[in-house]
């Protein structure tokens, strides 16, 4: 895999996990307090009236589907943070690797990177770029994946 390509895979399951763990947040704040919506009253299309357990259960498995899902994401950006990790580390220039950390590892917007490390953004982009180049000179522009 390409070594852009493998940074942006890190960087998109740490997005991913992000969602998921509002998702289950959501879920969790819906089966602690389910209002808004009167799941025991007849509905305007005629539907039967349902039981209020029976959504806050069927939420409740939703919540450890989610749970399940995070914990496979997790294991797996574990493992893909770490081989990104190894291999900024191979850079010699520490800003460059603020850089990739931030953005790639950490799922920082640019704007953030920028703030982080104290670089105007065009700055933050040619940083960007001069690691990317340098990781594909040691690498051959290639990650073996794991």
């Amino acid at each position: 895999m390409k070594v852009k390509d493998f940074f942006r895979r890190v960087r998109g399951q740490a997005l991913y996990l992000a969602a998921l763990q509002q998702a289950q947040k959501c879920l969790i704040a819906e089966v602690a307090g389910p209002k808004g919506t009167a799941y025991d009253s007849t509905h305007v299309s005629g539907g039967e009236t349902g039981d209020l357990s029976d959504k806050i259960l069927q939420m409740y498995a939703e919540s450890s589907q989610l749970a399940s899902c995070i914990l496979t994401v997790s294991i797996r950006l574990m493992h893909d943070r770490c081989e990104a990790l190894r291999q900024i580390d191979k850079l010699e220039d520490a800003k460059m690797c603020v850089v990739l950390i931030e953005y790639y590892i950490n799922a920082h917007t640019w704007l953030e990177v920028a703030s982080i490390i104290g670089y105007s953004l065009p700055h933050v982009y040619r940083l960007h770029g001069e690691a990317l180049n340098a990781l594909r000179e040691r690498t051959g522009d290639y990650i073996a994946e794991a």
